[in-house]
């Protein structure tokens, strides 16, 4: 059977797991893994759509519009 992955836990994985993503960000895991409950602060989307790949759009739609890219 396959695990359907959310956005946030595609870009943990892609990230190298929450304490990874959380040592790159200069946050806690708690705060880190508790994104796969809630959803990432927009001010946070930047920073992870960066370090994992993961679209902006993808990260946070209701923010972040389709066409919008990382550079």
């Amino acid at each position: 059977m396959f695990k359907t992955y959310t956005h946030i836990e595609k870009a943990i994985d892609d990230s190298g797991g929450v304490r990874a993503l959380a040592r790159l960000l200069k946050l806690s895991e708690p705060t880190v893994s508790n994104w796969k409950r809630t959803r990432i602060p927009a001010h946070h989307c930047l920073a992870v759509s960066k370090i994992s790949g993961v679209k902006l759009h993808d990260l946070r739609p209701d923010v972040y519009q389709e066409h919008m890219e990382c550079s």
